[in-house]
């Protein structure tokens, strides 16, 4: 008799996992911090780390101050979310730490008083230019333009 390959069960997964909570986008990281850094700060500070990579500038190879942490657990995710997202590192240049579930937005700050709508912009005025913008008057935690999804504009 012929033998038969026998299939058990679907090919091994390949490229980027699914998302299950444990990965965690970090934002407003210190300019020189690399891959190594960042997952020294999430072990100290934190927990267990399975990977951890600061995005880096393909033509200039330095770190762009942003990065991927994926934790070991999905509670030690959580406590990194409460506990560093706002945090201000030393060395950091002042700027408080953006942490958040990889794929979710970033959430505006609540209205405590500080926000202000500002309408009849110009069509090419994106959030950068609006926080440069609003950033002459004082310091902008948050800046977003509204762009209507059907149109893009």
């Amino acid at each position: 008799g012929a033998a038969r390959a026998v299939s058990s069960g679907p090919p091994p997964h390949r490229g980027p996992r699914p998302n299950d909570g444990r990965q965690l986008f970090f934002g407003a990281l210190p300019q020189e911090m690399g891959s190594e850094d960042l997952r020294a700060l999430c072990e100290e500070r934190i927990g267990g780390v399975a990977y951890a990579a600061v995005f880096t500038d393909r033509e200039t190879g330095r770190p762009k101050g942003a990065g991927k942490v994926e934790f070991e657990t999905l509670e030690l995710a959580e406590r990194a979310i409460s506990e560093l997202d706002g945090h201000t590192l030393e060395g950091g240049g002042g700027r408080p730490l953006a942490v958040r579930r990889m794929g979710e937005e970033r959430t505006p700050p609540k209205a405590d008083g500080r926000t202000v709508f500002v309408g009849g912009l110009s069509w090419d005025v994106g959030s950068e230019d609006l926080k440069t913008f609003a950033g002459e008057v004082g310091e902008v935690s948050y800046a977003s333009v509204f762009i209507d999804k059907e149109t893009g504009k």
